[in-house]
């Protein structure tokens, strides 16, 4: 009797599962959630390569010595720059594909991984635009100025993604083409929208919560 009690229980939680399942729709942009997922996970782990080398740079090369320690951080950032920029590429594709559909409360799923995107790479820009070599440290130009390119890869893909997450987040405003981006930026609830397509910008403009312009 308890035997056939249990499953009898059981058949009738698995029914109730079943039906709460049935009911909740899954995201269309399955695929592209976890893309975006990955790409935050290499961008993780290129934040990690670029703390390596802010935390030993490079003595000067002094010829004709040979330039070893140099080159290889050169090699390193100019690695860590073109994974940037090969990242860069899939997440303008990413959003290219998504945005180009129709409206979709959906697109909402793609904030969270856009989110750890627009922080790791910000992060990466950050530290290499506050970096204080060590006193007395002659850091060679050379290393300067490929972390510098690798600080401006970073913020190129920082500003994509937060530029994403705008374009969600103020699908339903009205769009004000009069307001200067200056002015737009300045509010809370305004944002300055970038719209593209596969071959580049298309329009932009303002966007504020609330609908209409602020001025």
């Amino acid at each position: 009797m308890k035997m056939l009690f249990l499953i009898i229980t059981t058949v009738i939680a698995l029914c109730l599962s079943s039906t709460v399942l049935a009911g909740i729709e899954p995201s269309p942009f399955r695929a592209e959630i976890i893309k975006l997922r990955v790409v935050a996970r290499i961008i993780h782990a290129e934040d990690f390569r670029v703390i390596k080398q802010l935390s030993v740079p490079p003595d000067p090369c002094v010829p004709p010595e040979p330039c070893t320690e140099l080159d290889e951080s050169l090699e390193a950032l100019n690695t860590i720059e073109l994974q940037l920029n090969t990242v860069q590429d899939r997440i303008n594709s990413i959003i290219v594909e998504v945005m180009g559909t129709e409206p979709s409360p959906f697109h909402e799923d793609l904030i969270g991984p856009l989110r750890m995107i627009t922080y790791t790479s910000q992060s990466i820009a950050d530290m290499i635009n506050t970096f204080i070599p060590p006193l007395n440290d002659n850091i060679p130009a050379d290393f300067m100025d490929a972390l510098n390119s690798v600080s401006e890869s970073a913020q190129t893909m920082a500003d994509t993604a937060q530029q994403a997450i705008d374009e969600i987040t103020y699908a339903d405003c009205t769009p004000d083409y009069s307001m200067d981006e200056n002015i737009c930026t300045t509010h809370d609830n305004c944002a300055w929208i970038i719209e593209y397509d596969a071959t580049g910008v298309i329009e932009e403009y303002c966007c504020c919560i609330g609908g209409g312009s602020i001025l």
